[in-house]
């Protein structure tokens, strides 16, 4: 059991609303393989188009005082563009170009941040063999490379977001039972003092972080 189904418990345990992952949502499944650069590019701005929806939705359902609970948040295509363009240099024209439209859509106040991101941390290990027991949502022939992609996206959530976005980060072990975790993350969110809701201005800040 990963981080789905801390999200889902963590939503009952909040009676907020969970907002599944992009990829779960597409209906038919999105293939998550690509040969080339406009494969790649093409692939994750469908996936950008779902993670608009997904944005607007947990909107709503915060501006009418509920609390909501994202399954992965709204930046996971550029961070796994960015991860591929930090392997192999070919791949940095697709990332430019994930990186656009994920700036487009921010502008227009079509995509952000959320409140708060809880980082469940694995190590590389851990990490390689969920994605080898993912045979759907991570092809076997891309496992290896799906791990070694974790390793930096791992990096720009550690390091560059709470450095452009302070305090808006907790970072949590989750080599631990489900009611394990989700009981650290109600006590970490339950801590005084609050967070102003992240602005298109702050989101530019960490999509642009990212993209360096």
């Amino acid at each position: 059991m990963g981080k789905s189904a801390v999200a889902r418990s963590l939503a009952r345990a909040l009676s907020g609303t969970l907002v599944r992952e992009a990829y779960e949502r597409l209906e038919p499944p999105l293939a998550l393989d690509f040969a080339d650069g406009p494969t790649l590019a093409a692939l994750q701005r469908r996936l950008l188009e779902e993670e608009s929806r997904r944005f607007k939705e947990a909107e709503g359902q915060r501006t009418q005082g509920g609390d909501v609970v994202l399954d992965t948040g709204f930046l996971g295509p550029l961070t796994y563009s960015a991860g591929l363009a930090h392997l192999e240099p070919a791949w940095a024209a697709a990332l430019g170009s994930v990186g656009r439209a994920v700036l487009r859509r921010v502008r227009d106040d079509r995509l952000g941040l959320a409140d708060r991101t809880i980082y469940l941390d694995l190590e590389a290990r851990a990490v390689a063999w969920r994605v080898a027991g993912d045979p759907v949502g991570h092809p076997p022939e891309r496992a290896a490379l799906h791990a070694r992609v974790h390793s930096w996206e791992r990096y720009l959530w550690l390091d560059r977001f709470p450095s452009v976005c302070e305090g808006r980060l907790e970072v949590i072990r989750a080599d631990r039972p489900v009611e394990s975790l989700v009981q650290t993350v109600l006590r970490r969110l339950a801590r005084p003092g609050s967070l102003p809701h992240p602005r298109p201005l702050e989101a530019a800040r960490v999509v642009r972080s990212f993209l360096r």
